[in-house]
């Protein structure tokens, strides 16, 4: 995993890499609005698109979907 470095944060607090509902927990409901962002269907911000890309390969898309969804699950 990667440090993201170039997020900034209001409340002074650090997201998990895969929290892009900012709940404090990596699950399905992550993996599905990633999901809905790769269909188009939603749109993020810079931070939220850095945290959405926990594969580090500079984009949100199916496989970061897959790996937050294995996360949720506690698949290694």
């Amino acid at each position: 995993m990667r440090q993201n470095e170039n997020i900034a944060y209001s409340n002074g607090s650090i997201p998990l890499l895969g929290d892009v509902d900012f709940d404090g927990d990596v699950d399905a409901s992550d993996a599905l609005l990633v999901l809905r962002y790769v269909l188009g269907l939603v749109s993020f911000d810079d931070n939220t698109l850095a945290i959405a890309d926990v594969n580090n390969d500079g984009a949100a898309d199916s496989l970061d979907v897959i790996i937050i969804l294995r996360m949720a699950l506690a698949v290694g």
